[in-house]
């Protein structure tokens, strides 16, 4: 089982398999079996010991060893006191060890994790509420981060260095990473300890401060400073060169092999939608239906001139009238503006009025759904830093739709846009997000699985036209 599926999902089996695990991991794992007591004579947690060892979780594996066979609940487990290994001896090239200090942004959470806490998790903008669900469902001590080891000179990764790959990265506890780095920090006077991180904002490489080091963080570490040995893996105290093991960036194997008209991916949206939503049970019928009209208007934002000179930019014979997608290998066009997010143009359209939906929908589910369906209009929506006036994500006053219409029926009409007004605290998006949120037949979690029902959706659609890349590497 993976971490998503540790926190994040409502699963259940009658026999569940996992590697040896922390115990806070292991503990959310054996949740999944038998979660809701619908097989009588209980089911069976299997664990098995990775090949390179129990590593730091052998108390852990000695605690499973001992209650072999014995029938446990979950709460059983989360009563039980967490068993912890001894720290390990360092590798023979190892200086001291610095001390670990107290992690940035782990303190212990609460008990329980209630109604306004949940709220703010939702709310995914940049720095609007906790970094995580992490202090809620993992002890400080077993928190970890990914790093990963490359060349690169004072100045940091070059802007073309591609994030690491996974089987680059490797997990490591985040406490022993934050003193690794105040200690680099420290021998070079404060220029940040070799570690460096894609900006979620604008996506350059930058050095990573203490407020980076949350739960899952991936770090791009300085090899030439060590930390890490073969067969051992994450050694802070370890100063022999790591070797890098980037081979060089390597096309996707498959990409868009068509160009796909703006009318087309909505309506083949649509249709993966309902197809998802007539095979999931526990959804009313408006909810499928607002899904599947989020499905057919989640883009329509696409038709902003940026967004089409986009699609346009990277070459081709594209066809006439609005896009979706771009054919490879002419799909490596560039935006004429930082941080454009074609749905927010989408959100915009949607609450110009309300000629779009038909009787009996919820146009302010059906908006929210579509505008979610990147992860960045959601609940807080404020410009990103260094963007001018009254802009937001790309976004300008003064910029004009174009008319159009769909073959299902719906029109658009011009409309000249004015993109901060409505996202506005005092404004109608946050008073419609904060409706669905308290709305009993939706809240967060219900409101969270329609947004991944549309996203899938979307995939899903996208993937109807992916091909051999011609840009990969044949053979």
């Amino acid at each position: 089982m993976t971490r998503a599926l540790d926190a994040g999902s409502d699963l259940s089996g009658r026999t569940v398999l996992t590697e040896l695990a922390p115990w806070s991991a292991l503990v959310q794992r054996a949740g999944r079996c038998n979660r809701h007591g619908e097989h009588p004579d209980g089911g069976d947690l299997l664990w098995c010991v990775p090949p390179e060892g129990p590593g730091p979780d052998g108390a852990v594996a000695r605690w499973l060893t001992a209650h072999e066979g014995a029938a446990v609940t979950a709460a059983d487990l989360f009563a039980v006191d967490a068993p912890r290994s001894p720290v390990p001896e360092p590798a023979p090239d190892a200086p001291d060890a610095p001390n670990v200090p107290d992690v940035p942004n782990a303190p212990d959470a609460p008990d329980a994790l209630g109604g306004p806490e949940l709220v703010a998790l939702f709310d995914t903008a940049r720095g609007a509420g906790p970094a995580g669900v992490w202090p809620w469902v993992q002890a400080a001590a077993d928190r970890t981060v990914f790093v990963a080891w490359r060349a690169f000179g004072p100045d940091g990764p070059a802007p073309e260095e591609p994030e690491p790959g996974r089987h680059e990265q490797c997990e490591a506890p985040l406490a022993e990473v934050a003193a690794w780095l105040a200690a680099a920090a420290a021998e070079e006077e404060g220029n940040g300890g070799g570690a460096w991180l894609r900006d979620r904002v604008d996506g350059r490489w930058r050095r990573a401060v203490a407020a980076d080091l949350c739960a899952g963080a991936l770090l791009l570490l300085d090899a030439a400073r060590g930390g890490h040995l073969p067969g051992t893996g994450w050694t802070p105290g370890s100063r022999t060169p790591v070797p890098s093991l980037f081979t060089g960036r390597t096309p996707p194997a498959t990409a868009c092999a068509a160009w796909v008209s703006l009318e087309q991916h909505l309506r083949e949206t649509e249709e993966e939608a309902r197809a998802l939503t007539a095979a999931l049970p526990g959804l009313t019928g408006p909810q499928r239906e607002a899904v599947a009209l989020a499905a057919r208007l989640h883009d329509v934002g696409k038709c902003h001139h940026v967004f089409q000179d986009k699609l346009r930019d990277g070459g081709g014979d594209p066809p006439e009238g609005l896009l979706a997608k771009s054919k490879a290998p002419w799909n490596n066009g560039t935006s004429s503006r930082l941080f454009f997010r074609h749905e927010l143009v989408t959100a915009l359209l949607l609450l110009a009025g309300d000629h779009w939906h038909p009787p009996g929908t919820d146009p302010s589910l059906v908006a929210y759904l579509a505008a979610a369906h990147h992860g960045h209009v959601r609940v807080t929506v404020r410009p990103e830093p260094g963007e001018a006036a009254a802009a937001l994500f790309g976004v300008r006053p003064g910029d004009r739709t174009p008319p159009f219409a769909l073959a299902t029926g719906e029109r658009f009409p011009a409309l000249d846009l004015a993109p901060a007004e409505p996202f506005r605290p005092d404004g109608p998006w946050p008073r419609l997000v904060a409706a669905l949120l308290a709305d009993p037949g939706l809240g967060p979690f219900r409101l969270a699985h329609l947004e991944a029902l549309v996203r899938t959706a979307d995939w899903r659609s996208s993937a109807r036209h992916d091909g051999p890349n011609p840009q990969a590497p044949q053979g």
